[in-house]
């Protein structure tokens, strides 16, 4: 299975791409593995549970965007980190795979803020709310 730091490294070539392609805002990667890095230290490797490192984060960045799987996006929520969910959907039904948000978020969680069309997708915004 590729991941998300991966699908951009082949996408973009060089992680010195994805820096720039961010902006210059420090990243974080969330992984057991050991995977390429720019020298500039823009990209850090973490490993282990979002809340153990959510504090460095926060220090570090006004905004945290998370981008990556299901299981990470819902560990920033368990964590309280996590106030919107941008989720883009392809007209495609499968007959089996992975939940989108391996964890359960009542509608009374969420709050529909926006949608539109990008292409053949739809990228439907939702704002985390307190119940």
């Amino acid at each position: 299975m590729i991941t998300t730091y991966e699908w951009l490294l082949r996408e973009l070539g060089t992680p010195d791409e994805i820096v720039i392609q961010h902006g210059g805002r420090p990243i974080w990667v969330f992984s057991s593995r050991e995977l390429p890095l720019p020298e500039s230290g823009t990209i850090r490797l973490l490993n282990g549970a979002v809340a153990d490192h959510l504090p460095l984060i926060r220090e570090n960045a006004d905004t945290i965007w998370v981008m990556g799987g299901g299981d990470l996006a819902g560990q920033f929520f368990d964590a309280g980190a996590l106030d919107r969910i941008i989720l883009t959907l392809a007209p495609v039904f499968l007959s089996s795979g992975r939940p989108t948000l391996p964890r359960r978020i009542d509608c009374s969680w969420l709050r529909i803020s926006d949608h539109r069309q990008v292409g053949r997708f739809v990228e439907v915004t939702m704002d985390i709310i307190t119940p």
